[in-house]
């Protein structure tokens, strides 16, 4: 199976009061990891309760709230995760088009 990227979920908390990012659990473990593996770095998806509050009620916190930073973080990412899969086709289509 191929491995299109690494992506760090959880990987800080913006506090409301003060804005500051908190690293509650350790930090850059993802990014560490697809670089070992030689793999793109996807991005970073927030830890939040409004993420939690709408995938338990079924409703992505995209559509819901798409300006908030966990929306953009999703965003982002499916971004890069779509560049990745045209990539790897790509690839597959240069291989299946080489004389043989």
């Amino acid at each position: 199976m191929r491995i299109l990227g690494g992506l760090e979920n959880m990987s800080y908390f913006v506090c409301d009061d003060c804005g500051k990012r908190h690293h509650i659990f350790s930090h850059g473990g993802a990014r560490k990891a697809a670089e070992r593996l030689e793999v793109p770095f996807l991005g970073e998806i927030t830890l939040s309760p409004d993420s939690s509050d709408s995938s338990d009620s079924g409703t992505p916190v995209v559509p819901v709230r798409p300006e908030s930073p966990q929306a953009q973080a999703f965003t982002q990412v499916a971004k890069a995760l779509a560049a990745q899969v045209s990539i790897a086709g790509y690839r597959q289509r240069q291989i299946s088009l080489r004389p043989v």
